[in-house]
């Protein structure tokens, strides 16, 4: 039944936004909590950063190390049984730097790639679609 001078065909008043204590209702984008949640996934950034300069570090560090012992081998002139056993794990033992260098900078891509810039230029081999491929990569870099 429609009551004189009213229009069957027009549609409900539009809503304001407002209860009826003139407070916001939901809005139709994520409150601050939700956008605080969803642009969480940047705090890595944090992680990203800091494992990025951890591996430059190291590696860095690394190289000093290896110029340093190769100097040094240089100018002391000593070729012996004794020099090659120092030589050799010191070197050695600078792998491992290296390795320990390059985990951190698997991390930092990783971890970038995962949370922050899914499309990284990569290589295939490096690239990470879940958490879980990234701890397999990780496995598979074995440090002593």
């Amino acid at each position: 039944m429609t009551l004189p001078g009213s229009d069957a065909s027009a549609s409900p008043p539009a809503v304001s936004g407002r209860g009826e204590r003139g407070g916001r209702s939901r809005p139709d984008r994520p409150g601050f909590l939700l956008r605080l949640l969803a642009s969480s996934r940047f705090f890595v950034g944090l992680a990203v950063v800091g494992s990025f300069l951890s591996a430059v570090t190291i590696l860095v560090y690394g190289v000093v190390a290896v110029v340093e012992i190769a100097w040094d081998t240089l100018r002391q002139g000593d070729v012996s049984v004794n020099g090659a056993k120092y030589l050799s794990v010191a070197l050695v033992e600078l792998t491992d730097v290296f390795l320990l260098g390059t985990v951190l900078m698997i991390v930092a891509l990783g971890l970038c790639e995962l949370f922050i810039e899914p499309d990284l230029p990569l290589p295939a081999w490096l690239r990470i679609d879940d958490l879980e491929e990234l701890k397999v990569k990780l496995i598979g870099v074995r440090l002593p």
